[in-house]
């Protein structure tokens, strides 16, 4: 009964290995988009947030790197 059951879960991550592929990103496919962050600063981050503050933040990535 052991062997039928592994057997069955060998075949089983099998197909899932070879069946079901990831892809990476694109590149910059951040580009342009706008993201909201959640922070917790767990230590003073200066003017940005003080410590064991929560912020919510907006960015947006640009073509050149920056946001």
């Amino acid at each position: 009964m052991k062997k039928i059951i592994f057997a069955c879960l060998v075949s089983t991550v099998c197909v899932f290995t070879f069946v079901c592929g990831s892809f990476a990103q694109e590149v910059m496919t951040v580009s342009g988009k706008d993201y909201t962050v959640f922070v917790l600063c767990l230590g003073d981050a200066g003017d940005y947030c003080n410590q064991s503050e929560f912020k919510q933040d907006t960015f947006q990535f640009h073509s050149d790197g920056a946001f």
